[in-house]
Formats: C-alpha cells, structure tokens, sequence
C-alpha cells in the first residue's frame, strides 16, 4: 500500500511540474514581471516595424494596442507586418496625415480595428475625434 500511495503521489508532482512548465509555452501564466517583460520586448519590436506608423495613423496608441490585445493576437500582427509585400503602401498611406479610404492593403486592419473605438473606424470625421481604444478581451 505505501509503494502505490509513494507511486501516486510520484505521478500528481509530476504533473504538476508538467503544467507549470507548460504554461509559459503555451504563452500564459508567469508573474506581471515576466508579462511585463515580453510587452516590453513587443513594444520594442513594434516600434521597429511599419505597424507602430499604422497605429498611430489609425489614432490608436501603439501602447495600448499592445495593453488591449492577447499576446498571442500581437505575435501574430507582427509577423504578418514582418513578412507584409506592401510597405511602400503602407509608408505612403502613414505619411499623410488624412485618414486613407481604405485599408485592406494592411493585413492587420481586422487586428487594429478590433480595439479601435466604432467611431473611429467610420471615417475621416471620425478621425478628428479624440482617440478611443476598448480591450479586444
């Protein structure tokens, strides 16, 4: 009876130490510090990429974008910016001031509009409104 109880006991600490090795793969859990750390690393990546010139174009906050969005959401936004064919596009639309027509040029519209404000997505009037940013979660 002691070896099944030390054999059970052997299995629950093992998974245990599973899951909590697990969790910060799969890209949750950790302390504040640590999440504070990846956004940091985010933000500092972002602000490399064309992505940071579209948020603020579309008058959201690349700061709170980044507050206002799952990670894993983020992770991808990124890599979609990485590997975009349409920066000069995206340049010549960010370097004017005046909100474009469209933006189906950016493959992170839906990911950027998911935390704009409704009215901030309906057009240039909209664009003179004070900035408005909702959590995606």
């Amino acid at each position: 009876m002691d070896a099944m109880l030390m054999l059970i006991l052997l299995l629950a600490i093992t998974a245990i130490v599973a899951i909590l090795l697990l969790i910060p793969a799969l890209g949750g859990g950790g302390n504040a510090y640590e999440r504070s750390i990846r956004r940091a690393a985010k933000f500092e990546k972002l602000s490399r990429l064309p992505l940071a010139s579209m948020l603020r174009h579309r008058r959201v906050d690349p700061l709170q974008y980044l507050q206002g969005t799952p990670e894993r959401e983020i992770d991808r936004a990124l890599k979609r910016c990485e590997r975009c064919s349409a920066t000069t596009t995206c340049n010549m639309v960010t370097a004017d001031p005046q909100p474009a027509g469209s933006y189906r040029f950016c493959n992170n519209t839906e990911s950027i509009e998911k935390v704009m404000h409704p009215a901030t997505r309906k057009g240039a009037d909209a664009a003179r409104r004070p900035l408005t940013v909702r959590s995606a979660r």
